[in-house]
């Protein structure tokens, strides 16, 4: 029983983790550096690209009415498989920040994340900020965390 309540603790840390880096990138109007992040936010709403579900749906609920929050995998997509679509690459270059799982979870994906923060585009992986001690590591992984936060 103490297992599954620690499980359940370490799930929920991880969602708070989430939701407070949404929240401080979209309340901030995305001051991370780089070129987009200089453009005034005042007066339109913030361009989000997340790529999974889970992640667009913290924006949506988060960022409200202040978002237009675009999700780039449906229901049912493997993140692990995924391969950006030219249109995919389009929203990309065109959001002010991109929220993404990290630990390898978009594993294809990884190099165009790098290629948009060089263009000023604010990236952020969700996992960066879930304190090391709260990620798995199971055998299967080999010596990497479980991007399934």
């Amino acid at each position: 029983m103490k297992q599954s309540s620690d499980f359940w603790l370490g799930k929920r840390l991880s969602l708070l983790a989430m939701l407070f880096v949404v929240a401080t990138f979209l309340f901030t109007g995305c001051n991370g550096g780089g070129n987009k992040s200089e453009v005034d936010l005042a007066n339109r709403k913030i361009q989000v690209v997340s790529t999974v579900g889970m992640i667009n749906d913290v924006v949506k609920n988060v960022g409200g009415e202040r978002v237009d929050a675009i999700g780039l995998m449906g229901p049912g997509v493997d993140p692990h498989l995924y391969r950006a679509t030219a249109g995919d690459v389009k929203k990309l270059e065109e959001a002010d920040i991109i929220f993404y799982g990290g630990l390898e979870l978009e594993g294809r994906m990884t190099d165009i994340f790098v290629k948009m923060a060089g263009r000023g585009t604010v990236t952020q992986a969700v996992s960066d900020r879930v304190p090391e001690s709260e990620l798995r590591e199971p055998p299967e992984f080999e010596g990497k965390f479980d991007p399934h936060i």
